[in-house]
């Protein structure tokens, strides 16, 4: 009887051990298809990535374009502004005077369209925003499935 209980206690290690051998195989092929579904995220995510920047630097590059022929044409346009405000006011004042008055003038107009230059230029981010979130709405959803699984 004794030899009748050893077999069958080692029957029951053997099943156990099959029975762990199929999980571990389950596991395998379980980790498996999460790698390969991670690499396939991580490579759309880098797509994404790349597309997003090319934008940014797409919308930088017209804005930086769109701004330096603005500055070639009003630089030339206020040489002969200035020169028409001071003759005017040279009729009413003196020619010091009125040259201060323009001065005065173009430094307050200068001032407020550098002001003007700086808000539009905190509004482009080289940083992909998109991609960033849709990162970590992905790593959420990682940790969720891990912690499903692990139940």
């Amino acid at each position: 009887m004794a030899m009748n209980g050893s077999q069958h206690g080692a029957s029951g290690i053997q099943e156990q051990l099959e029975r762990a051998r199929e999980e571990t195989s389950y596991l395998r092929g379980e980790l498996g298809q999460i790698g390969d579904a991670l690499r396939v995220l991580g490579e759309k995510q880098a797509a994404l990535a790349r597309a997003e920047v090319r934008e940014q630097l797409s919308q930088s590059g017209k804005v930086a374009a769109l701004g330096a022929a603005a500055l070639v044409f009003g630089s030339i346009a206020m040489v002969f502004v200035s020169l028409t405000i001071m003759f005017v006011l040279w009729v009413a004042l003196p020619m010091w005077a009125a040259g201060l008055v323009t001065t005065v003038l173009l430094v307050a107009a200068s001032a407020l369209t550098g002001l003007m230059a700086y808000r539009h230029f905190k509004g482009v981010s080289p940083m992909p925003k998109r991609t960033a979130a849709s990162l970590r709405e992905d790593v959420t959803w990682v940790k969720q499935q891990l912690n499903l699984n692990g139940r």
